[in-house]
C-alpha cells in the first residue's frame, strides 16, 4: 500500500514528465484525497479497473484529447513550488476540520 505522501510526489513527477495520470481508489479516504486534490482535475480517477482501463483505451484511441489533458497538467504543475502545494494543503485540511 502506497502512502498519500508517495502517490502524490508520483503524481506531480508524472504531470510535470507530461505523463496521463490515472488513478484508482478502493476505499473512502483514498476517493477523498484523489478527488479533493489540487491537481485532480488533471488526471484521470476511477472507482474500478474496468473504468480506468476504457479511460486508457479512450485516451489511446483519441491522443489529441490525451495531449490537452497532459499539457494542461503540466502547465499547472510547472507554477507549483513545494511551498504552494504545502500552503493549498494546509488550506484545504483546515477546511475540512472545521466543517465536521
Amino acid at each position: 500500500v502506497r502512502s498519500i505522501g508517495a502517490m502524490m510526489r508520483s503524481s506531480l513527477e508524472a504531470l510535470a514528465a507530461r505523463r496521463p495520470v490515472f488513478a484508482i481508489y478502493d476505499n473512502r479516504l483514498k476517493a477523498d484525497y484523489l478527488k479533493m486534490t489540487p491537481f485532480s482535475k488533471y488526471i484521470s480517477i476511477h472507482n474500478n479497473k474496468n473504468n480506468l482501463a476504457s479511460m486508457v483505451q479512450f485516451y489511446y484511441s483519441n491522443k489529441k484529447i490525451e495531449q490537452m489533458q497532459v499539457e494542461a497538467g503540466y502547465d499547472w504543475v510547472r507554477g507549483q513550488t513545494w511551498d504552494r502545494v504545502v500552503d493549498t494543503y494546509e488550506r484545504l485540511w483546515s477546511l475540512k476540520r472545521t466543517n465536521k
